[in-house]
């Protein structure tokens, strides 16, 4: 007796087990989804974090320059522990501060200065290191470092 379901299609029975293979499928997927690529963003927090640090710090560097050529004067950006004096350290852990150098003695926040932005890094266990204690842009733009 011959079959009334055409050759290579699936027959009443196999159609119930393709179905389960199916949901199946789907569910690892869906497993697979919701606890592993989570983990693997946690697993790269620390490293956007420390290039959010750097971009920052870039973002702060472009503004001191900006600033320093606006104003006609030297503006100095360094290294701080507490947002309000320079900490005289290639590791600027904490965060930065940038201010205007009137007195012209660069890497040191005086009572003559002007703050400008103060930044506190958030991550304590971030160690942003830089060839110098400061970075000073003169009036016309150029840098000098120290």
């Amino acid at each position: 007796m011959m079959s009334s379901t055409p050759a290579g299609s699936p027959e009443r029975k196999d159609r119930g087990t393709v179905l389960i293979a199916f949901v199946i499928y789907i569910a690892t997927s869906l497993f697979i989804w919701f606890f592993t690529i989570p983990s693997i963003g946690l697993f790269d927090s620390a490293i956007s974090h420390s290039t959010f640090s750097g971009n920052t710090l870039d973002l702060h560097l472009e503004y001191a320059r900006d600033q320093a050529i606006q104003r006609k004067q030297p503006i100095t950006i360094c290294g701080s522990n507490n947002g309000l004096e320079c900490s005289d350290s290639h590791r600027w852990t904490n965060g930065w501060i940038v201010f205007t150098d009137s007195d012209r003695n660069p890497g040191q926040f005086n009572s003559d200065d002007q703050l400008l932005y103060a930044y506190n890094v958030k991550n304590q266990e971030l160690a942003l290191e830089i060839s110098a204690n400061y970075v000073r842009y003169l009036a016309n733009g150029v840098i000098e470092l120290d």
